[in-house]
């Protein structure tokens, strides 16, 4: 019997000392009306220059329509070999771009979880 008084005092006395929670400094996930602190969309693999179409050249970070010229009319001639004959192309985009083998570039948009590139049949591997 006495059991129950002391579990009611821990009870409320607790709630007592804890007083008003405070906000947190930054949320655990970001909402799209509120901005994003991070960007949400990510850029995994890299993309054959020599092969890509104008679309897929134009979802590169970092490559603007200048750059997606110079490649397209670089590879008319001969294929390119080496980025840096190519001027304008930052160093951001290089991080996703190659000259030889396959492509495995593709967008995903975290928060949800989405992959925004649809899966080709060139870029499946075939074993």
């Amino acid at each position: 019997m006495r059991v129950l008084p002391v579990i009611l005092f821990s009870f409320f006395a607790t709630a007592a000392v804890a007083g008003e929670a405070t906000p947190a400094a930054t949320p655990a996930t970001a909402v799209a009306s509120e901005g994003a602190s991070q960007p949400q969309l990510k850029s995994v693999g890299r993309l054959n220059v020599n092969t890509a179409t104008r679309r897929e050249l134009s979802a590169v970070p970092g490559l603007d329509p200048v750059a997606i010229e110079a490649i397209l009319e670089a590879r008319t001639t001969s294929p390119i070999s080496d980025l840096a004959r190519i001027a304008p192309i930052t160093a951001q985009a290089r991080l996703h771009l190659k000259t030889e083998g396959p492509s495995n570039f593709y967008r995903v948009l975290q928060l949800p979880l989405e992959r925004l590139d649809p899966v080709s049949a060139s870029s499946v591997s075939r074993r």
